[in-house]
């Protein structure tokens, strides 16, 4: 039975490596059936549990090529389960440091912070120093930083090819972000202006990203739609004065 589970493995692998989706797709059920048939035909522990890593690393990349960013954080949870029971058990594996910096990188773009703090206060300080763990950590960095050019100029230098689609996702938001800064701040710029500000490969691209948000293009220039910003209410002198008196007070009672 584990033979069987270990071709078919193989042949998962390789269709996934000819980037073969359809095909993986069609293998990975049969060898999750496989690895749980296999697992109680009295194989050794050891290689079932390192089998059925392996084919959740599988798994888990293959989400990634296929968009699928349930099934990412659905297989990863398996497969970090996983990687913390058996370090005992199994040798560490090479493509841990790069699974864990794709789910860090997962939950950047998906906005969920805190849990991604989570994830780096369980994690020991010599995996947060690998690369691929490393490189999303500065990504944050930046976001916080509000250094969105850093951030588009790193997608070149993603330490794996299956960063590349949440890269874009990341990229898509960045840049909707300085847009809506850019919007704000200027009343118009030149196309070579935006096509730097945005980190766009040439002045055509540049161009056809102001259509799509709906901005003018003319005589070689980008024009923002004028946009009505609500100016903020006023607060009397009495308000500020109440305001820090009631601050003050609470601020006592918590000391």
């Amino acid at each position: 039975m584990v033979e069987t589970a270990e071709r078919s493995l193989q042949a998962l692998k390789a269709a996934y490596d000819a980037q073969r989706w359809k095909e993986c797709t069609e293998i990975l059920p049969s060898v999750k059936l496989q690895l749980i048939q296999a697992g109680t035909s009295g194989v050794s522990q050891q290689t079932a549990l390192s089998l059925t890593r392996d084919m959740l690393e599988v798994a888990v990349e293959l989400s990634v090529q296929l968009h699928d960013s349930a099934a990412v954080e659905r297989n990863f949870q398996q497969l970090r389960a996983l990687y913390m029971d058996t370090r005992s058990a199994l040798p560490p594996s090479q493509n841990e440091p790069v699974i864990t910096g794709l789910n860090l990188l997962r939950l950047l773009v998906q906005n969920r912070i805190a849990e991604f703090h989570t994830e780096l206060e369980i994690m020991p300080l010599e995996a947060q120093q690998h690369p691929c763990v490393a490189y999303v950590i500065q990504l944050e960095q930046w976001l916080m930083e509000g250094a969105y050019n850093q951030v588009l100029a790193a997608r070149g230098a993603a330490p794996s090819p299956s960063y590349n689609f949440f890269m874009q996702s990341l990229a898509t938001t960045v840049r909707d972000e300085v847009a809506g800064c850019s919007e704000l701040a200027y009343p118009s710029l030149t196309v070579s202006d935006a096509q730097s500000m945005l980190l766009m490969s040439s002045s055509a691209e540049a161009s056809s990203f102001a259509r799509e948000r709906g901005w003018n293009v003319e005589n070689e220039r980008v024009v923002f739609q004028p946009h009505l910003v609500a100016a903020p209410d006023s607060m009397n002198a009495m308000d500020v004065i109440t305001n820090s008196m009631t601050y003050a007070r609470e601020l006592e009672r918590i000391v």
